[in-house]
């Protein structure tokens, strides 16, 4: 089984932390730019151009996770619609001068209700949004990945990406996410669902109560087939989905660097 990119997903990134990233082969996933404080006015160009200085000549793939607090995208109020727009427009920007090609976000699936009718309204309103940033992602050659967060089936974001242009388009499919707040807690039928859309993963694990980011080697998650399953889509596709560890400890980033290592000895 070939080794696919393997990237950390890191918060406070600074030069220790990248140069253990470069030491071990990782790629680095930026999460920072997705909170309010870091893009603060007066705060945003300070960060960006210490992050330039830290990744410079950094020799692994980098990738940005978008902004996403309180951002919803299926709502009645416009006003909000256009600040979660403002916000994902200016994450593509700021993607762009880190030299980032890869940006994840959430589609913030926040319903209570899961029925048919819901589910209509809230994939049609999603098709719109991205279509609106669409020009904005191929000017800076970028992208974009659709997590799940809240949707209770892959289906959801399956459908949003069959209306979608596959060159600028796909997913990510976040592991805990779905084991939470999924109605079915198959990750194998998951990435199955998503097949040649699904381009990149979140690992991590929970115990199927609340968003953890445990390593995925622990929880009551059955990964069983689950790096079988990403391997057919390489055969497939010829491309094997990122993989991209998202924990919130160092205890359980280095386990699962380890359990992933002996995965593709």
């Amino acid at each position: 089984m070939n080794t696919p990119p393997i990237l950390v997903s890191i918060l406070d990134l600074d030069q220790r932390v990248a140069d253990e990233m470069a030491q071990k082969g990782l790629g680095i996933e930026l999460s920072g730019f997705a909170f309010p404080e870091v893009l603060a006015e007066g705060a945003l160009e300070k960060n960006i151009k210490e992050t330039q200085k830290i990744l410079k000549g950094f020799p692994y793939p980098v990738t940005m996770h978008g902004a996403f607090w309180d951002l919803r995208i299926a709502v009645r109020e416009p006003m909000i619609r256009q600040v979660a727009e403002f916000r994902m427009r200016q994450s593509l920007e700021i993607a762009h001068e880190l030299g980032i090609n890869k940006v994840v976000f959430h589609p913030n699936y926040t319903s209570r209700r899961s029925d048919e009718e819901m589910k209509r309204y809230w994939v049609g309103q999603q098709i719109e949004f991205w279509k609106a940033l669409q020009p904005n992602a191929q000017k800076h050659g970028i992208t974009i990945y659709l997590e799940n967060t809240g949707e209770p089936t892959a289906d959801h974001i399956h459908q949003i990406l069959n209306q979608l242009d596959p060159q600028v388009f796909a997913t990510c499919l976040d592991t805990g996410h779905l084991n939470v707040f999924g109605d079915n807690k198959n990750v194998v039928d998951w990435v199955n669902t998503y097949s040649h859309q699904l381009g990149y993963v979140h690992l991590h694990a929970n115990f199927g109560k609340r968003d953890e980011h445990i390593a995925y080697t622990q929880g009551n998650m059955d990964f069983t087939g689950f790096f079988e399953a990403l391997a057919n889509i390489e055969q497939s596709s010829g491309t094997h989905p990122w993989i991209i560890i998202e924990v919130k400890s160092r205890e359980a980033y280095l386990q699962s660097y380890e359990a992933l290592k002996r995965q593709y000895d």
